[in-house]
């Protein structure tokens, strides 16, 4: 039984350090989408690229999404530890 929890723990820490770590990759991938590759959308030849403009877009879209998804894994992974370590009475 101590092997197990060991184990679930190890598991648990492991779990909480990647989402962390997506997330921080994700959450610079905004950055650079925000600031840095907006300016694409502003070339001339976007107004003759209709598809590219979509692209664009749906990148954005896709990486707030997954932004959202990653901090609410990351929460609810926060809560599963908090549970954890402080079982109910």
């Amino acid at each position: 039984m101590k092997q197990t929890l060991q184990s679930l723990s190890f598991y648990m820490m492991n779990a909480g350090n990647e989402i962390a770590s997506l997330r921080l990759i994700v959450e610079g991938a905004v950055v650079l989408y925000e600031n840095e590759a907006s300016d694409l959308i502003t070339l001339p030849d976007a107004d003759d690229n209709p598809d590219a403009v979509t692209a664009f877009d749906t990148i954005g879209t896709a990486l707030y999404d997954l932004r959202d998804k990653l901090t609410a894994m990351q929460q609810e992974h926060r809560r599963e530890i908090d549970r954890q370590i402080v079982p109910e009475n």
